[in-house]
């Protein structure tokens, strides 16, 4: 009589899945704004997927603090100036990089958060 053998059973294979995406957390981005030898006004537009999400006016400078920012928003920052120049900066690392300086008016530049 021969021997009787089970089949093993067989679990599928599976893929391996990839590890779960983290939402990146938002934080605080500072814009300021300074006007040399003159005054000016500008205007700081938060934009998220290209929504507006958040937007401050600076009249002959000052700086406004954006509370929920993430990598991947986009800054855009627009004005004009009576004097020599209008510097602009951003507290967080930014493409094109801050402070910026311009020297025409109007002036407008889009700075992309990077971190």
């Amino acid at each position: 009589m021969a021997k009787k053998t089970s089949a093993k059973a067989s679990r599928p294979r599976t893929a391996a899945q990839p590890a779960p995406m983290i939402a990146a957390q938002p934080t605080p981005a500072t814009v300021t704004v300074s006007f040399q030898e003159g005054q000016g006004t500008a205007t700081a537009i938060l934009f998220r997927n290209g929504a507006n999400i958040g937007q401050a006016t600076l009249n002959n400078g000052g700086s406004h603090t954006f509370p929920n920012v993430i990598a991947g928003d986009t800054i855009h920052v627009d004005g004009t100036l009576t004097g020599t120049s209008a510097t602009v900066g951003i507290d967080r690392s930014t493409s094109p990089a801050t402070p910026a300086t311009f020297t025409n008016s109007p002036f407008a530049d889009g700075f992309d958060i990077l971190t």
